[in-house]
């Protein structure tokens, strides 16, 4: 069965979503700010963050040592 047909077409309609730039989730235009705080400081959103900055702290030290042993 179809999600979209078992939900009411005003709800489905309503509901539009923006994709966070940071963790990909969807979040609706229209929540609150409660939810949102929550989305950010949620697990998987702060994951995303850490894992972003460490990897860029392993490609500048991957591409120190790389240009040095290369001299």
């Amino acid at each position: 069965m179809d999600y979209r047909n078992t939900m009411p077409a005003s709800n489905y309609q309503q509901q539009k979503l923006r994709v966070c730039e940071v963790c990909s989730a969807f979040l609706g235009i229209h929540d609150n700010d409660r939810r949102l705080a929550d989305h950010f400081g949620g697990k998987l959103h702060v994951g995303f963050i850490t894992l972003r900055s460490k990897l860029a702290e392993l490609q500048v030290c991957y591409a120190s040592c790389y240009f040095s042993t290369q001299l």
